[in-house]
């Protein structure tokens, strides 16, 4: 689980990782936390089919595991959503509730740069934990504000990924 942890900080956006920082006090905390969780999830049958579902079978949860994307693939992934979340502050700025189709563009834009940075079969598990993420701990919506500087955009990201997965 450690491994996994270091795979993590690896690929997470800067901003994810100031925001695990602030909200355990050090990395140290940050990693023993996750690392805990991972060990619980993992051990929970249904996430095993969670895992396997999201990367297609067992196979690909490993290669995916032990190779991560290196730093050219996380400077791309990077782009790739900063272009979504520059999607979204747009229909933001613009009015538009987060079930529009422009919004559920931005949504599609920023899934379709996970799937393909992790190599998923579908994306679905991980774009609902990430707004799952933004919407449990305030410290990361906050960071995700200051980093696009948009107030409200991490809350219109939630909305807009939810509504996109079919949850509200």
């Amino acid at each position: 689980m450690e491994e996994l942890f270091q795979t993590f900080v690896k690929n997470a956006p800067e901003n994810m990782l100031q925001a695990g920082i602030s909200e355990f006090g050090s990395m140290e905390a940050f990693q023993r936390n996750y690392v805990e969780k991972a060990r619980k999830l993992y051990n929970q049958p249904e996430n095993r089919e969670i895992l396997l579902e999201s990367y297609g079978n067992k196979e690909k949860v490993l290669e995916s595991a032990k190779n991560p994307m290196g730093e050219e693939g996380v400077r791309q992934l990077q782009q790739e959503t900063d272009r979504a979340m520059k999607h979204l502050i747009q229909c933001k700025r613009g009015g538009l509730a987060p079930d529009t189709i422009e919004a559920k563009l931005g949504v599609c834009e920023y899934g379709a740069a996970m799937k393909k940075a992790f190599r998923l079969e579908n994306e679905r598990h991980v774009m609902l934990g990430i707004a799952d993420t933004y919407r449990d701990y305030p410290q990361g919506a906050e960071a995700l504000d200051r980093q696009y500087e948009e107030d409200g955009i991490a809350e219109y990201m939630v909305e807009a990924i939810r509504t996109f997965y079919g949850y509200k």
